[in-house]
C-alpha cells in the first residue's frame, strides 16, 4: 500500500509497506544472487542487502501507480549498473535499513567502494529510500542528480564517529533536506 508519511517538519515521505511474505521473498531472491556475488561483506554479516530489492520494489510501485514509463534493470545473473530508466535518466535506488523514521538533517549516504563504480556509469541520478524495520515499510526519501550529489556531499573517512555510528568505511553523504521530493521530480 503506498501512502504519504508526514516526516520531520513538512517533509513528506512516500511509503510502501510489505507482509512478512514480501520480505521473506525478497530475503529468498538475495540468497539467490549472492551465490554469484560477494563483494559486499558487510551488509552480508547484517543481513540487510535484500533490502536494495524492496526498495526497488517501492519505487517501481510508485511509478505503476501512477502510469510513469520506466524500465525496471533488474539481472537476476549479473551486476546491475542501474535500477531505472525514465526518459533521459538512469536511476541507482540508494537503501538503508533502519529502526527510526528519518529526520531532515539524518543522512543519505553512498560508501567510497560504491561511489569509485558509481562515478564511471551511466546512473545520473539516485533515488534515496529507507526501509524502516519496525514496519517493513519502505520510505521513498527523495531524489538527487549526480551531479548535485557529487557538488555538495561531505567525505567522511574510515573511523570516523557520526552520533552512535563509526563509519567502517569512507562515505560521501548530503542530508535528507538536500533532496528534491519524488512527487515533484515525478510529476505527481
Amino acid at each position: 500500500m503506498i501512502t504519504p508519511y508526514l516526516g520531520y517538519k513538512t517533509m513528506l515521505f512516500i511509503t510502501v509497506d510489505f507482509t512478512d511474505s514480501e520480505v521473506e521473498s525478497f530475503k529468498e531472491n538475495r540468497k539467490e544472487k549472492d551465490k554469484l556475488f560477494t563483494y559486499n561483506k558487510y551488509e552480508k554479516e547484517f543481513d540487510t542487502r535484500w533490502i536494495g530489492e524492496a526498495c526497488e520494489v517501492a519505487f517501481k510501485s510508485l511509478l505503476e501507480k501512477y502510469n510513469i514509463p520506466f524500465v525496471y534493470h533488474v539481472k537476476k545473473t549479473a551486476l546491475d549498473d542501474r535500477d531505472f530508466t525514465i526518459d533521459d535518466y538512469e536511476i541507482d535506488v540508494k537503501s538503508y535499513s533502519t529502526s527510526y523514521y528519518p529526520q531532515s538533517y539524518y543522512g543519505c549516504n553512498i560508501s567510497n567502494n560504491q561511489w569509485k563504480v558509481l562515478d564511471t556509469s551511466v546512473v545520473n541520478l539516485f533515488v534515496f529510500s529507507a526501509f524502516l524495520l519496525t514496519t517493513r515499510s519502505v520510505l521513498l526519501l527523495g531524489v538527487i542528480t549526480k551531479k548535485r550529489f557529487q557538488e555538495t556531499a561531505k567525505f567522511y573517512a574510515p573511523g570516523t564517529i557520526r552520533g552512535k555510528m563509526t563509519i567502517q568505511w569512507g562515505n560521501w553523504e548530503i542530508p535528507i533536506s538536500e533532496l528534491e521530493s519524488i512527487e515533484e521530480f515525478l510529476g505527481i
